[in-house]
């Protein structure tokens, strides 16, 4: 969305603009946003800009998002350059927002990411485990086993490891 690059850009984004992008048939200008062509184009574009770059651009697309908080959220975990405990809380609450309207698939990568996020072993492997329960509550029992395997592996609170599987029932599932 223009409106949403310009606020992230500090100046105003216009059409013209984003017009050499468009003559290289790398995307389309339509409903007021720029879209990329193919994905492979976006992977690209995220490939040769360096890791402080894209930090940078997830930063401020998170400032520019900021009375959106589900998807502002996104963009300042993408920017931490480690461990941050605050973002991993709010994934957490934007993975319940996401339970609540049917998004499962959305609340699990929320809950794996905010594990990513956590630097305490015991609260990483806690949202681990909740990312692989829902996950296998969602049918996707593949991705719930890794998870709750991960979760096990690095330490589960007493109260979660109470209800996980155990081990031996994991290997059988498929």
């Amino acid at each position: 969305d223009l409106a949403e690059l310009s606020r992230a850009a500090g100046e105003s984004v216009d059409p013209a603009d984003l017009a050499p992008a468009v003559a290289a048939g790398l995307g389309t200008l339509d409903s007021g946003g720029f879209r990329f062509r193919h994905p492979l184009i976006v992977s690209a574009v995220k490939q040769a800009a360096t890791a402080e770059e894209l930090r940078d651009a997830h930063a401020a697309l998170a400032e520019a998002l900021a009375d959106d908080p589900d998807r502002a959220v996104w963009h300042r975990a993408a920017a931490a350059a480690g461990p941050d405990e605050a973002i991993a809380e709010e994934l957490d609450a934007a993975a319940e927002r996401a339970t609540l309207r049917g998004a499962g698939d959305v609340a699990v990568s929320a809950f794996e990411r905010a594990a990513e996020l956590t630097a305490e072993p015991q609260h990483s492997a806690a949202r681990l485990y909740r990312a692989g329960d829902l996950a296998r509550e969602l049918g996707r029992s593949s991705d719930g086993v890794l998870l709750l395997r991960a979760a096990q592996q690095i330490g589960l609170p007493p109260a979660e490891q109470a209800m996980a599987p155990p081990p031996a029932r994991h290997a059988r599932v498929r």
